[in-house]
């Protein structure tokens, strides 16, 4: 499960898998998807979930040579750039009425 609810909403959550750990340095990935309806914080969920398997699938397949700060600097990213977009496309959105 990727999409959590706290106090102050809805937050991304992946447990890192075992065997990456080490070399990602970090158990797990949290971060807050900044008051998203829920709808849109589990599109995110799994928008973002899906780009961090990516990363671990090159990272074990050794197509990336990382250092544990540019995994995280990558992980982080994606989380923004998700979000970033959502929040565009709500921007952006204009209805339109009869």
């Amino acid at each position: 499960m990727y999409l959590v609810q706290n106090k102050s909403g809805y937050c991304f959550r992946l447990t890192i898998p075992s065997d990456l750990q080490s070399q990602i340095g970090i158990k797990e990935v949290r971060r807050s998807l900044k008051g998203a309806s829920h709808r849109t914080a589990s599109q995110l969920s799994l928008l973002i979930a899906g780009r961090i398997h990516q990363l671990f699938r090159k990272l074990r397949s050794k197509q990336m040579s990382l250092s544990p700060h540019q995994i995280k600097q990558l992980i982080d990213g994606f989380t923004h750039e998700c979000l970033d977009y959502e929040e565009e496309s709500r921007a952006s959105y204009e209805p339109v009425y009869p």
